[in-house]
């Protein structure tokens, strides 16, 4: 049966038989990309042996990272950069009670940890921050859903969120400066729409509307 953790986080154990001649039975734990913990006890282990293996879990566990990135470690160490800044502004957001901020940044920093947990590795601000841009979107779209449905204050709600998002994005470009971006790659050789997009696109994702960039190639070709 799929638990979630207690939030000690120390890995229970269960003794069989009696005395000293009595077993431990040492769940297997396994974290799924849902951050479902999964636990069975399909092995058995001697008390001795017992003793060393469960203080070993017992200090995994406390180093175990929480997915809503919530807690003193919760992830490996990280640069001081935008992952920190989450983490941060998520506490105080707990801690003003908003209710908004907290759940927008713990299913962000959880987005972050499920990626990190796909790659095997920690992720980066670049990493991050297209992981901003998705979510900004999604909202985006979300919100555009809620006006052609009737339904306005929905769409604000998702509006709010996005914008919330876009502070963690470095300051958005003017079109005057993506319009030099593309007339710079026309200069250098990018003489069609895909090659001068695949030069412009790595240096405004997250900063400038792909489809507003675009359009400006497409006048600039002309």
């Amino acid at each position: 049966m799929a638990t979630w953790p207690p939030r000690s986080s120390v890995i229970a154990s269960t003794r069989r038989g009696n005395g000293s001649a009595g077993v431990f039975e040492r769940p297997r734990i396994s974290l799924a990309k849902s951050g479902i913990v999964f636990m069975s006890t399909s092995e058995f282990w001697s008390t001795e042996s017992s003793l060393r293996i469960f203080s070993q879990d017992r200090g995994r566990a406390r180093a175990t990272p929480w997915l809503d990135g919530t807690g003193a470690g919760s992830f490996p160490s990280m640069s001081e950069n935008l992952k920190t800044r989450l983490r941060n502004d998520l506490a105080v957001a707990r801690k003003a009670r908003n209710r908004l901020e907290t759940v927008v940044l713990t299913t962000l920093l959880s987005e972050v940890r499920n990626r990190e947990i796909e790659v095997g590795e920690e992720v980066g601000d670049e990493d991050v921050q297209a992981i901003v841009v998705k979510a900004i979107k999604q909202r985006r779209d979300s919100a555009q859903q809620m006006l052609d449905g009737g339904r306005p204050e929905l769409a604000e709600k998702e509006l709010e969120e996005a914008t919330m998002l876009q502070t963690y994005l470095p300051a958005p470009f003017s079109e005057a400066e993506v319009r030099a971006m593309v007339r710079e790659a026309i200069a250098d050789g990018a003489t069609e729409m895909g090659a001068v997009m695949g030069r412009i696109m790595p240096r405004i994702r997250g900063r400038f509307e792909g489809k507003e960039a675009n359009r400006l190639v497409r006048e600039e070709l002309v």
